[in-house]
């Protein structure tokens, strides 16, 4: 019988949470039995609704089920994303929760890993308890990036424990669009609600004109922009947008693999969900990123596109020059060649953590 692996934290409505499992169901299905993921069915920050409540509710029953039919589970992979930090304070009691529920199945003799995640800051004193018990907890953690590694350090998590290992999203295989060539003169433009909520008044006061300036400018190159949703809470801001713009924008909302093949379809990315850029980024699609978290200061950085991250948005000249390089000309071909050999570089860093991951998930309790 196949050991019994449960999938832990990530939000349904969330394409990038979606390409994670799907990356994980890819690498990990044919030799372990993955029961239905523990998914928050709406973002994290509305975690207390009826309706999410009930459909967790219905997600327990049928994985009930599903371990009283293949066994119950021996290990526990935690697949949060971005969920143990200062900025998600607001669902401590769920990460509480979470705690209480990990002590409970370490004590039967289970096991827990804490898949590739952004992690900290942790100035809080109750996200920063939490997080450390939780990490504290697992047999292995995984940090994304450098200033997670030392977030997880600072809080307590046991440096023989912990491993720098890539966003695993890369791993997916897209579904590519009927008809690719329809996307070669598009650009991609992903808004996302964390900018409106996360970031300083001076940012999110100028954000939605920063992109409206980005799609004139697709235009005035005689490309096409289209609105991609990336996650469900962008529908109505991808929405908004288009009504504000002259004669309108398309708006897309496919499924998270078709949104990874029409991203690598298309011309460019202009986008700030993390886990878009990275559909980007991996598969060789100039992009610019907006980010409110250190994530996407190091997700640039790993791919070698740092000048490519926006940081001054009232800098109107310096913007469209951006543009202008991931859209045309020899800069463009330069730097589809650095994320090509960046590229392959993350998913043998990708390969490398699963195989770390499959050693421990082996490995004797």
């Amino acid at each position: 019988m196949k050991k019994t692996v449960q999938i832990m934290g990530p939000v349904w409505v969330n394409k990038g949470d979606r390409l994670m499992i799907a990356a994980l169901q890819q690498e990990l299905g044919e030799d372990y039995y993955l029961p239905l993921p523990v998914w928050l069915n709406t973002p994290a920050s509305k975690m207390w609704s009826f309706r999410n409540i009930s459909l967790m509710l219905l997600q327990q029953a049928k994985r009930s089920y599903q371990c009283a039919k293949h066994g119950k589970a021996e290990i526990i992979l935690d697949c949060s994303g971005y969920q143990y930090g200062d900025p998600w304070s607001e669902i401590g009691k769920v990460l509480s929760m979470r705690l209480l529920m990990y002590q409970q199945f370490r004590a039967k003799g289970g096991r827990i890993i804490m898949m590739p995640m952004a992690l900290g800051p942790f100035s809080k004193r109750t996200v920063a308890s939490t997080a450390a018990g939780i990490f504290q907890l697992a047999d292995l953690v995984f940090a994304r990036d450098k200033v997670s590694y030392q977030h997880a350090l600072d809080v307590g998590c046991p440096s023989s424990r912990l491993e720098l290992a890539p966003d695993y999203s890369n791993a997916a295989a897209p579904i590519m669009p009927e008809a690719p060539e329809l996307w070669a003169n598009r650009v991609c433009i992903v808004p996302s609600t964390r900018m409106m909520d996360k970031t300083p008044e001076k940012t999110h006061s100028v954000y939605l004109d920063t992109l409206r300036s980005c799609i004139r400018q697709v235009r005035a190159h005689d490309l096409e922009p289209v609105l991609l949703v990336h996650q469900s809470e962008d529908l109505l801001l991808a929405q908004q947008l288009s009504a504000s713009i002259e004669g309108g924008v398309m708006v897309v909302d496919p499924s998270p693999k078709e949104a990874k093949g029409i991203i690598a379809s298309s011309r460019a990315l202009i986008g700030s969900r993390f886990h878009a850029l990275i559909s980007a980024l991996s598969q060789g699609t100039p992009a610019i990123g907006t980010g409110w978290t250190h994530k996407y200061q190091a997700i640039f950085a790993e791919y070698g596109c740092e000048e490519y991250l926006i940081n001054r948005f009232e800098s109107g000249p310096e913007l469209e020059a951006q543009i202008a390089r991931v859209l045309s000309g020899d800069s463009r071909e330069a730097l589809i060649n650095t994320l090509k050999v960046n590229a392959e570089q993350q998913l043998t860093r990708t390969h490398e953590m699963f195989a770390k991951l499959k050693h421990c998930l082996n490995a004797s309790a």
